[in-house]
């Protein structure tokens, strides 16, 4: 069978052993698991770790898979790689706290503390789904503004396929309870730029973080939470100021 192109990587995923990637005209193939290139593209940080995934998009986005093969996210994901000229871009850094700065080069974006690197998003989430952590507005909208003009103007992708831009002041706080027990209690909490998913399980805590344009973008509400989706949705379109991609919960409720 024909081989595109392999690569040999240590995957800290899996124990950090040794993995390979074999690019094949219908499909991908890492160890013993068959994926399709639409998985891969829709998402590649499930296969790989971040220092090669830009590097097998890249390569994918070289074969011409046409859009009667891609769903449409995966679609976006192959034309911005297709087109995006990174020569173009311009390191900045902002910070995100007193402790984290969030650094933006043409290798995407790393949180760090220090030196530390805490977290990493690919320059295509970010145009199609938003940051992973609460920016400013001006920083959201220059970064986009940023990717647009390194994508061409030949480029299919336009503002209208980015992740729309919310007004973090006119999202109302919310907090919602579940009791599963006396001693498990979950709480979904929104504020101004973030949302919270916690929880008291006997005597241990835990609490994830979700930005609001992952919130809005993924289906991350918990399903304990199922039934305050509506109003939590309506809560975040009322702070849209610039409405571009429909989220997936607008795409289920127009079917």
């Amino acid at each position: 069978m024909e081989i595109i192109r392999s690569w040999t990587y240590i995957d800290p995923k899996r124990y950090n052993s040794e993995q390979t990637l074999t690019l094949y005209p219908n499909f991908i193939q890492i160890g013993d698991d068959k994926i399709s290139y639409e998985e891969m593209l829709l998402s590649s940080e499930n296969y790989l770790p971040f220092i090669i995934q830009k590097e097998v998009l890249l390569a994918i986005s070289a074969l011409d898979l046409g859009i009667e093969d891609l769903n449409r996210e995966a679609h976006l994901t192959w034309l911005f790689y297709r087109h995006l000229d990174k020569s173009l871009l311009v390191p900045d850094s902002c910070k995100v706290d007193t402790f984290r700065t969030l650094h933006f080069n043409e290798d995407g974006f790393q949180l760090k503390h220090e030196s530390k690197i805490l977290s990493q998003q690919q320059l295509h989430s970010f145009l199609l789904y938003g940051p992973a952590e609460n920016l400013s507005f001006e920083k959201r909208k220059s970064w986009t503004d940023q990717l647009l003009k390194a994508l061409g103007n030949s480029s299919p992708i336009a503002v209208q396929d980015c992740f729309s831009l919310f007004d973090y002041d006119k999202i109302k706080e919310q907090e919602f309870v579940f009791h599963e027990s006396e001693d498990f209690v979950y709480y979904f909490k929104i504020n101004k730029g973030s949302a919270f998913y916690e929880g008291e399980e006997f005597m241990d805590g835990f609490s994830h973080k979700i930005s609001i344009e992952h919130l809005w973008y993924f289906d991350r509400i918990p399903d304990k939470f199922e039934k305050h989706i509506p109003e939590i949705y309506e809560n975040l379109r009322n702070a849209i100021v610039e409405k571009r991609r429909d989220n997936w919960y607008d795409l289920i409720s127009n079917i």
